[in-house]
């Protein structure tokens, strides 16, 4: 820019309150994450088996890829199996296995 344009009076309000907008939005973005974060951790509760509790709702198994011959892999077999023992164990209510992208 020129330093005409630079000197203007227009010029250095619009900056100042493209500054102050981005501040307010930053800080309205920031505040927005800290409530939903502590919405989060007052409303949902989480089973914490260190404590005692051993009721889950939910597993999610992540999936591997399978051998070219489409035999299980040793890492897929595993996952497999944990998910299955968590089912028997100490899963309530469903199971559901996930296969990556």
């Amino acid at each position: 820019m020129s330093d005409d344009l630079q000197r203007h009076p227009l010029c250095k309000r619009t900056r100042h309150l493209f500054r102050v907008l981005g501040l307010l939005v930053s800080g309205l973005l920031f505040l927005f994450l800290i409530t939903i974060n502590l919405v989060a951790t007052i409303v949902v509760h989480v089973p914490m088996p260190a404590v005692g509790e051993n009721q889950f709702d939910a597993a999610i198994v992540l999936g591997y890829p399978a051998q070219a011959d489409g035999q299980p892999s040793p890492i897929l077999a595993q996952r497999v199996r944990k998910g299955v023992e968590l089912f028997g164990g100490v899963l309530d209510m469903w199971i559901g296995f996930a296969q990556p992208l």
